[in-house]
């Protein structure tokens, strides 16, 4: 089974009827949404001239499969003033195979800073592809604060789930672990690992998606270590670790049938929708004739002439005009002069 992974850009083609039922099916939700980020949407978060000066990472594998991780990030913010504070990113949902895509769980976030800066943040999982990739954004700052000091640090601290793979006669934790999002220039990053029964052997590369050039690795002591500097906006580092066998529970991908395909929700939704258009269909003309024939034609008191009403203590059965029978026009003859009227006829007096 091959595996597309962290940033790839491989995928199948998805139906074209699929793509046009999701689309329809979430229109109007989309221009809800984005009507509302373009409103609610705060200053933005990098200007040309931001640095990262240091991306120090720990993490933790436990034997259950939850990794612990650690961001140190020092951010030296740009020419622009008016900043809030700083974005992170973690891709949660990806391609893994023609009819699977691998999720992953980013819990139990916490965000500190020995500055002082604000650390309260909000979240929103944006998707794409045709929901076969999701990617989680936090937005770390206050809104109304802003960051006078050249740089901040931020000690950003949570917990992976999904991040292991097996091959049979090993396991292995293979993570993006500075992300492809960012806009800043990232001048050094530095990353250890520890696994159970330590770390057996390293693959590590850097750059832009799917770059296989190779960057700083060694073990200390069963340690993994990483390292690299002089990283581009929308670069970032990959690693791996090869990990004995049986060491680590929940050592799989977390694998979930194709985000492209309709989901038993939107499949749900869709039928009731087609059920209401046929029955509108059918059943409108049907109303609309058993209206007509109640109200469509004109009424009548029975017996009295047409224009008239019972009198007070006369009752008159309400009855349909016969549309063979002609109605007489009741007619007064207006109040003028016999002069006018002559004039209005012949046009004499």
């Amino acid at each position: 089974m091959t595996a597309y992974l962290h940033g790839s850009t491989l995928r199948p083609p998805a139906a074209l009827w699929t793509k046009a039922v999701r689309l329809w099916v979430t229109l109007a939700f989309a221009t809800v949404l984005a009507v509302g980020f373009s409103f609610a949407a705060p200053n933005r978060a990098f200007a040309a001239g931001d640095q990262i000066d240091s991306f120090d990472i720990t993490y933790e594998m436990q034997t259950s499969g939850v990794l612990k991780v650690q961001e140190t990030i020092k951010y030296r913010f740009g020419d622009s003033s008016g900043r809030h504070g700083i974005e992170r990113y973690w891709i949660t949902r990806e391609l893994y195979d023609e009819n699977q895509d691998a999720v992953y769980s980013i819990d139990n976030i916490v965000v500190k800073s020995p500055d002082g800066v604000a650390t309260q943040f909000s979240r929103r999982t944006d998707k794409a592809k045709d929901g076969r990739e999701e990617q989680l954004r936090i937005r770390i700052g206050d809104p109304d604060e802003t960051i006078s000091r050249p740089t901040a640090t931020y000690v950003i601290s949570y917990d992976v789930t999904g991040a292991m793979r097996t091959f049979g006669d090993y396991d292995e934790l293979y993570w993006d672990a500075t992300g492809l999002e960012w806009k800043a220039s990232i001048k050094a990053v530095n990353i250890s690992a520890t696994v159970p029964g330590g770390a057996q052997e390293l693959t590590c590369t850097y750059g832009a998606a799917q770059s296989k050039t190779i960057c700083g690795k060694k073990i200390v002591s069963g340690t993994a270590e990483f390292s690299q500097t002089n990283l581009g906006p929308g670069e970032g580092v990959t690693i791996g670790v090869k990990i004995k066998s049986g060491l680590v529970a929940d050592n799989k991908p977390h694998l979930v049938p194709d985000g492209s395909q309709l989901t038993t929700q939107e499949k749900v939704g869709i039928g009731a929708l087609a059920g209401l258009v046929l029955v509108s269909a059918i059943g409108a003309p049907i109303v609309g004739v058993l209206w007509w024939r109640k109200n469509g034609r004109d009424q009548r008191y029975a017996g009295l002439a047409p224009g008239t009403v019972p009198v007070a203590g006369q009752s008159a059965e309400v009855v349909f005009n016969d549309p063979d029978i002609p109605i007489p026009v009741a007619f007064s003859p207006p109040k003028i002069p016999v002069a006018e009227a002559g004039l209005l006829i012949d046009g004499q007096v």
